[in-house]
């Protein structure tokens, strides 16, 4: 008979297995549900909005390696995917620390829009 806290592990597991997928490099233990669902998050952000010239619906996937964050593309004219690096880094802990800034100001923009929504 499984409980209730071996189910929420379960889901916590494939949650972090499922955001994991967009990560290449080592995530440290201590963080890793945390740090895996931001660059999920970012990756979900880039792949609806675009980035940097690149329209939203061409965006095939984004990966988060050690040294850079790539974003694959696919335009419409082209066959094959490229790919374009969204920023370098000297190291992992750089690059977790520029998507939880990233996703940080994503947040601040929709907790900015809804409260114009909801003061009107």
């Amino acid at each position: 008979m499984t409980t209730t806290r071996d189910r929420l592990s379960i889901n916590q597991q494939i949650a972090f297995e499922r955001n994991k997928s967009v990560v290449s490099c080592r995530i440290p233990n201590r963080f890793k549900y945390h740090l895996a669902e931001k660059c999920y998050g970012m990756s979900n952000h880039i792949k609806r909005n675009g980035w940097r010239g690149i329209e939203a619906g061409d965006v095939t996937e984004v990966v988060f390696y050690t040294h850079s964050i790539t974003v694959y593309h696919s335009p419409s004219r082209e066959r094959e995917a490229l790919e374009r690096d969204i920023e370098h880094f000297d190291s992992a802990i750089e690059m977790f620390a520029y998507v939880k800034g990233y996703m940080k100001s994503v947040e601040d923009i929709q907790h900015e829009k809804l409260t114009k929504e909801i003061s009107k």
